[in-house]
């Protein structure tokens, strides 16, 4: 089981996701679907634009914590350099790199058909 919590990330407010075995996320349209996907995927590969901080506030939050007990959180802002908080370490300010300790949670894209994609978790 996942559990993730995204917070200031694009349409989304605060809302939490849990991913157990084959989950499906439904909605209407612009109701966060994608944008939770974007939230995933950049917190797994901290990308340079400050675009997803949600209107209105200075910092987004994203964070994921896994079943065997361990967790990463992120965070970026206007003003806010990017950090990574794992584990309840302190926190990691990686600039536009992504961390050796991010990397080591396995989730990644993939090559298919000439084209990278990241994996729907």
């Amino acid at each position: 089981m996942i559990t993730i919590q995204i917070q200031n990330f694009q349409s989304i407010h605060d809302a939490s996701i849990i991913v157990n075995g084959f989950t499906v996320v439904t909605g209407s349209n612009n109701s966060g679907k994608t944008a939770a996907m974007r939230a995933i995927q950049a917190t797994f590969s901290n990308p340079p634009v400050s675009a997803f901080v949600r209107h209105g506030t200075d910092k987004l939050n994203v964070k994921v914590a896994f079943a065997d007990g361990r967790f990463l959180a992120w965070e970026k802002g206007h003003k806010v350099k990017p950090s990574y908080t794992i584990d309840g370490n302190p926190p990691i300010h990686p600039g536009r790199e992504i961390p050796p300790e991010v990397q080591g949670f396995g989730i990644q894209p993939i090559q298919a058909g000439g084209s990278t994609v990241w994996p729907q978790i």
